[in-house]
């Protein structure tokens, strides 16, 4: 078959790209980088221009776009989108309801949610990696050696701090009055507490979101149907919260170990914590992960149940994951077997102090949920299964 993907500056790119073509499917980019568009016409125009032209058999992308759904529903062509982004706002875009469309959503609350709504062109497919893209790189060999060393740690995180860009929260919002700021501030002390729900869009009532409005006025984008609730929720509190986390659960790790913290943040809040600052995702992140005895994932917040594609990667390149707790993790590992979660602060700490005096059944842990990411969980796997359902073979 003839694949139209919508190339974009996205993580997994080039692997889904030759999942594709290793599959037997002919893969053609077209330029998208303004997909996120609602209202492009010369977008418009380029794209069918591309859909007549090479005739695919389907377009696809890396997350969904309105403005792709209109041009294929308009040329007949069906049109696959593969979700990693949680929240993700095109979702509530009333072009889901398009019959060409075939999308698939890695975080199965969302999905469900979109279930009971009526959407019956949605289905679940988590997200995965590609180990052999990852196989000669992280492992100790004659030719890194040299480079070895500085990837060494006891426990390592990846990630943002949320500290600075996209804090919606503390950018927008100082002009709140003293009662909503409190009201903000209790819930998001209350959610920082609960793990495997985020519950801070049904706690928003009509009092708060009259307040909220008065400083930020929200409104659904052109052709939505998100709730305001929803954008304050996910898009102002969801990165708020999870800077909050990150830095308190970090700097609690720092205090007692060892803690390597590859991020573009500075972090003045965790002086002990070895700050290295932004690394390369296609390139030294693997001998971070492999060479790190503990990696930690504490997810975006706003991402209900999925699995952060951070999570498939550690596994692929051979290190140890120690996660906060996401109930969609049952799909694909088994905790205490592949890998293994926390719940709060004390236990974090404490199945820190565990794994770095357990190596034998550290590795064994690790090895067990590689060998599973290689036969279950790459995007072979990933694209047979959704191409079936699509193709309903």
């Amino acid at each position: 078959m003839k694949v139209l993907f919508i190339k974009r500056h996205s993580l997994g790119r080039e692997d889904i790209k030759e999942a594709f073509e290793r599959l037997g499917h002919e893969v053609f980019y077209f330029d998208g980088e303004a997909a996120d568009d609602r209202i492009n016409p010369d977008f418009e125009d380029r794209l069918k221009q591309a859909l007549d032209e090479k005739a695919p058999d389907f377009a696809f992308s890396s997350n969904f776009f309105p403005i792709v759904s209109v041009c294929c529903n308009e040329k007949n062509i069906k049109y696959i989108s593969w979700v990693y982004d949680c929240p993700h706002i095109s979702l509530y875009s009333y072009t889901v309801l398009n019959p060409c469309n075939y999308i698939f959503i890695f975080d199965k609350i969302m999905f469900d949610e979109l279930v009971k709504i009526g959407l019956k062109n949605v289905y679940y497919a988590p997200l995965c990696s590609n180990p052999d893209r990852y196989a000669d790189k992280g492992f100790i060999s004659d030719a890194n050696k040299k480079d070895f060393s500085k990837f060494c740690a006891d426990v390592a995180f990846v990630g943002r701090m949320y500290s600075e860009e996209h804090n919606l929260y503390d950018e927008r919002l100082v002009g709140i009055d003293e009662y909503t700021k409190g009201y903000l501030e209790a819930l998001i002390e209350a959610q920082l507490k609960v793990s495997g729900y985020y519950f801070i869009e049904d706690a928003l009532n009509e009092d708060i979101i009259n307040r909220l409005q008065s400083v930020v006025h929200a409104t659904a984008t052109p052709g939505g149907a998100e709730s305001v609730e929803y954008i304050y929720a996910h898009y102002f509190l969801g990165r708020k919260i999870t800077q909050i986390e990150r830095e308190r659960l970090l700097k609690a790790v720092s205090q007692k170990y060892e803690l390597k913290l590859y991020t573009p943040n500075e972090t003045p809040t965790m002086p002990k914590a070895i700050n290295m600052g932004t690394i390369d995702y296609d390139d030294n992140m693997a001998f971070a992960f492999r060479n790190a005895k503990i990696n930690l994932n504490i997810s975006l917040r706003s991402i209900r149940s999925g699995i952060p594609l951070r999570c498939f990667d550690i596994i692929a390149c051979g290190g140890f994951l120690l996660s906060n707790y996401q109930a969609d993790f049952a799909d694909c590992f088994v905790a205490g077997e592949d890998f293994d979660y926390y719940v709060d602060e004390n236990d974090l700490l404490a199945k820190i102090d565990y794994y770095l005096t357990h190596e034998t059944e550290r590795e064994q842990m690790r090895e067990n949920a590689y060998e599973k990411l290689k036969k279950y969980h790459t995007y072979n796997n990933r694209i047979k299964d959704i191409l079936d359902i699509v193709f309903e073979k």
